[in-house]
């Protein structure tokens, strides 16, 4: 895949793409487009100041298959991945140091139906998982060793009907109704 590099006009960003099928390339073959002329298959890049502010994988029908925010420092922001129908199905929000914040992974009508929010070492810190309505149908809080120390489930006035206290070994320790 070529490498992103692209040159700037004063006072305007400019738009390039460069198409995926090319094994080598270098600046000459980096060709200019208006953002509303992307070619399918390519990755366009998008700049004011040199440095991506996003990139898009565009599919064969002309949809976005994901796209990619980049910070100031060309760390991701976050990634999005685009259904054909053109509805998220997750976002991903990254750190500075690369690693997943938290994750959300989205129904086909927009609405969230689980939100995991991941820790620096990758482990997941709570699982979320929400109805259709978005209200919470119960929240999984996990220890450093991916083992749950405790589950609460919620009903749908957001009061919680039951909460279990799981030891490290999975069994329940108590459980509150």
């Amino acid at each position: 895949m070529c490498v992103l590099t692209c040159a700037l006009l004063p006072g305007r960003a400019r738009a390039f793409v460069i198409p995926l099928s090319r094994a080598n390339c270098d600046k000459h073959v980096l060709q200019e487009r208006r953002p509303a002329l992307f070619d399918i298959n390519s990755v366009v890049l998008l700049t004011l100041d040199s440095l991506a502010s996003f990139a898009v994988l565009l599919t064969l029908d002309g949809l976005a298959s994901f796209a990619v925010l980049l910070t100031l420092d060309g760390l991701a922001l976050f990634v999005v991945l685009l259904t054909l129908d053109g509805l998220a199905s997750f976002v991903v929000l990254l750190t500075l140091d690369g690693l997943a914040s938290f994750v959300v992974l989205l129904t086909l009508d927009g609405l969230a139906s689980f939100v995991v929010l991941l820790t620096l070492d990758g482990l997941a810190s709570f699982v979320v998982l929400l109805t259709l309505d978005g209200l919470a149908s119960f929240v999984v809080l996990l220890t450093l060793d991916g083992l749950a120390s405790f589950v609460v489930l919620l009903t749908l006035d957001g009061l919680a009907s039951f909460v279990v206290l799981l030891t490290l070994d999975g069994l329940a320790s108590f459980v509150v109704l």
